[in-house]
């Protein structure tokens, strides 16, 4: 009877060879999980820090070209341009819309580069005074 108990014993607290092989590959596996994950959510920080880097850029790449609009839609305004050259005491003045005549081009006008003379194919003169203005 204590041969029987002991034979028990011993066998139930030992560990055979194959067990001990399953535990330390069940181990090398859970260990190298652990790794991966450790190693793809660094990957995934990285990831967003970087998309949140591009997502400010392209916002403050926003805020800069609104305000470039802003800035360029107040240089080409009327009441801006008045009070721009006003600040300059510029010599330009307004003219009145009598003295100005508006003439709708065809298109470009035709540069020669020989005598740098300007050909203005949609602009007709009638007068020989105002052709002789011009030259």
């Amino acid at each position: 009877m204590n041969r029987k108990k002991s034979y028990t014993a011993r066998k139930s607290n030992s560990l055979s060879m194959v067990e001990v092989g399953f535990y330390i590959l069940a181990a090398l596996v859970i260990i190298a999980g652990g790794v991966n994950y450790a190693v793809i959510k660094n990957k995934q920080v990285a990831l967003d820090r970087e998309i949140d880097k591009v997502y400010q850029s392209v916002k403050r790449h926003d805020i800069e070209s609104n305000s470039i609009l802003v800035e360029n839609a107040r240089k080409i305004n009327r009441f801006g341009l008045r009070s721009d050259l006003r600040e300059q005491d510029s010599i330009m003045r307004e003219r009145p819309d009598y003295v100005v005549e508006r003439v709708n081009s065809i298109g470009p006008p035709l540069v020669s580069t020989s005598n740098m003379q300007a050909d203005f194919p949609n602009l007709f003169i009638t007068s020989t005074e105002e052709k002789n203005l011009i030259k």
